[in-house]
């Protein structure tokens, strides 16, 4: 590559990078002024798509939409995942849990069921124990 289309590449590659953070942050921006107008100030957050307001008694998830739930707003919660195993040249298996989720049953009529993933096992189980706390389900 010549040193004109290295520097064009590096500039280009500099300014997509620069327009992923101002939306990633214009996004953040609305999330928290959202939230703020319906009284929210999340002590547990994942992401932009689960939140957990412990003070306000409210919890925030994003699916299809904007969601607020109560703790009464919950019948259950299940965990789904599917688990891989390769192997390697050795034959030692590894296991790894893929498409991590958390399925919310909901009271409501228009949107009884909520699908929430995760990028990981143990983040799947660790917000499963919380919203399990703050729903009070057993």
């Amino acid at each position: 590559m010549s040193g004109l289309a290295q520097s064009v590449f590096i500039l280009a590659a500099l300014g997509v990078a620069g327009c992923i953070v101002f939306l990633h942050l214009r996004k953040n921006n609305e999330l928290q002024s959202w939230l703020s107008k319906h009284g929210m100030d999340l002590d547990y957050r994942y992401g932009s798509v689960l939140g957990i307001d412990s003070r306000a008694g409210k919890a925030f998830i994003y699916t299809d939409a904007a969601w607020i739930l109560l703790p009464g707003d919950v019948r259950s919660i299940e965990k789904s995942s599917l688990r891989e195993t390769k192997y390697n040249a050795w034959g030692k298996g590894f296991h790894k849990d893929k498409e991590c989720q958390l399925i919310l049953h909901t009271m409501s009529l228009s949107s009884p069921i909520h699908v929430i993933g995760f990028d990981s096992k143990t983040e799947m189980d660790l917000w499963y124990s919380r919203l399990g706390l703050f729903f009070k389900l057993s």
